[in-house]
């Protein structure tokens, strides 16, 4: 029987072997109405706020100040509304069933030398009882004797690069000892002529038994190129860090993502996701960029192919637990996708439908939010060494801005009622606050390197039970502590004690880097607790048994 993913869409076998994707809307009916209502309530509290804003006395005395708060404000509130604006196109996809006979392959990239045994005993385990007929492979670039064994074991098969292959190489599509040259080296042996579909699923994301099957089966759509699912995290409950981390990646899994696949052009995520390897093989395979998945996406939607963001928790993951793997983690992530929108977005918007130009463009300005700091940092230092509050900062525009907080906020409350997961997503998210103060000075590095063109190392999540740098958030919060309180002094020195307005702003600041530094002493569990996995799908079990 004729195989619909073996081929481009130009070469499709006839209509009655693809099926088109049906989408059903998330608001229908009073839900539709409520947002109707709140999108009056929203938009006039905003100009009600604006109008305040732009005509506030005193703004003119302190026209450079003036300009970079009115500038952060802007920006800020322009990602709150396309959220909000995103949120009435949201689309989730209706299931559909895979084709029986597709050769299927999961894959997982392992290393010895910085990943521990028993992580890709569980990964693996659950990849093998995938439901779906399918291959399980473990690319295995050191050729370790115990994993060799593991795989044996546990019904796996075993790649590792000929060694002949390996130095021959010198295309960075395939550099050693990188994610993307590992798989895309497997493709190019094994995976293209053997396989119709790809699951490539990293080892800190342990899939659930139905993940082929609520997945694949969207590729009876001719048309769609790759299957995202929803990135979750079973140890965010491990540690503060994990917890803010967590919740950073609720709005993008809720909202932005469901927005995204109306438009055919979810984000690509490396922690898993499943692929037409037709697709994958006419774009090249996985790029070389650090941001690999940023530019994937990015090539998919250059070539018209369709992606499907699948709205369901799939696979359970890590995510760093201490500050040392969070930071150098969000760096990296930050550096990544800052290379690909100053180098490769140029060369590809060009290929793009004017709608997927402005997605491809603001894709990831909500995860970089935290980088205002850069703007509001020498503003509170400004008015410290001058020791007075700029005179528009009054009781008038705290009134508006406090009004405006209060209405978007109860808006707010209102999409929480389509999150993903409802019983994790609840409550203020302040733990992914404080991690925007914290890490704000990496993401400042990270937009010097991409700027200077630096590349870094591989974007992991830490998963061996290592001795995490004591000082990764310490020594940028103390020097910003320190630079708060020369500003403070040089203040008091020129114009006497500080003014009470001025005091507080800097106390906020001052006492928030003294608790990120005091952060520091606190025990973090390691990065990788099979129990808490195990209790995670546990609580899914619970959970969704009650919606039953």
């Amino acid at each position: 029987m004729p195989n619909v993913l073996t081929d481009d869409p130009a070469r499709m076998p006839g209509a009655g072997m693809s099926r088109s994707i049906t989408d059903e809307a998330v608001l229908a009916g009073g839900a539709r109405l409520a947002f109707g209502l709140l999108s009056i309530a929203v938009f006039t509290a905003l100009g009600v706020f604006a109008t305040l804003w732009l005509t506030l006395p005193g703004r003119l005395e302190h026209p450079a100040a003036y300009v970079v708060i009115t500038a952060v404000l802007a920006y800020l509130l322009a990602l709150w509304v396309a959220r909000w604006v995103a949120f009435e196109r949201m689309r989730r996809p209706v299931h559909l069933a895979p084709e029986p006979g597709l050769r299927v392959a999961a894959v997982t990239v392992f290393v010895p030398e910085t990943q521990p045994l028993g992580m890709l005993e569980l990964t693996l385990g659950a990849m093998v009882d995938m439901q779906y007929p399918h291959d399980t492979w473990v690319l295995d670039e050191s050729d370790d004797q115990d994993v060799r064994e593991l795989c044996g074991r546990l019904g796996a098969k075993h790649f590792t690069r000929r060694e002949a292959r390996e130095h021959e190489a010198d295309d960075d599509r395939v550099a050693a000892h990188s994610k993307h040259g590992r798989i895309n080296a497997w493709l190019a042996e094994v995976g293209y002529d053997q396989y119709d579909v790809l699951a490539a699923i990293d080892l800190e994301h342990v899939p659930e038994p139905d993940y082929l099957e609520r997945t694949v089966g969207y590729l009876r759509d001719s048309q769609v190129g790759y299957v995202q699912p929803a990135q979750v995290y079973y140890n965010q409950d491990a540690s503060l860090i994990a917890g803010g981390a967590a919740e950073e990646s609720y709005a993008f899994n809720s909202w932005i993502q469901a927005a995204s696949h109306a438009l055919g052009a979810p984000a690509v995520t490396g922690s898993h996701a499943v692929h037409r390897l037709a697709a994958l093989r006419a774009v090249g395979g996985f790029p070389p960029l650090e941001s690999e998945e940023s530019h994937l996406t990015m090539l998919y939607r250059g070539a018209q192919w369709r992606g499907v963001y699948v709205p369901e928790i799939l696979a359970l993951g890590t995510t760093p637990v201490e500050w040392s793997g969070y930071l150098g983690q969000q760096r990296h992530r930050a550096r990544a996708l800052l290379e690909v929108k100053l180098r490769v977005y140029p060369k590809l918007a060009g290929r793009l439908l004017p709608m997927e130009r402005l997605l491809g463009l603001l894709h990831g300005a909500y995860s970089l939010r935290s980088l205002t700091m850069l703007a509001i940092y020498p503003f509170v230092v400004l008015i410290l060494l001058s020791n007075q509050r700029p005179t528009f900062l009054g009781i008038e525009a705290l009134v508006g801005l406090s009004g405006m907080t209060l209405v978007l906020m109860l808006a707010d409350r209102f999409l929480r009622r389509y999150v993903l997961d409802p019983e994790r997503e609840r409550g203020l998210r302040w733990r992914a606050m404080l991690l925007q103060f914290a890490k704000w000075p990496y993401l400042a590095w990270a937009l010097w390197d991409a700027l200077r063109g630096r590349r870094g190392g591989a974007d992991e999540t830490p998963k061996r039970v290592t001795r995490p740098w004591r000082g990764a958030v310490a020594a940028s919060q103390l020097a910003l502590a320190v630079g708060l309180c020369i500003a403070a002094a040089i203040g008091v020195a020129r114009s006497g004690p500080l003014w009470p307005s001025v005091a507080m702003i800097a106390g906020v600041f001052f006492g928030l880097s003294l608790g990120l530094v005091w952060s520091e002493l606190l025990w973090y569990p390691p990065p990788f607790e099979p129990i808490r996995h195990a209790r995670r799908r546990a609580e899914l079990a619970e959970l969704f048994a009650r919606r039953r």
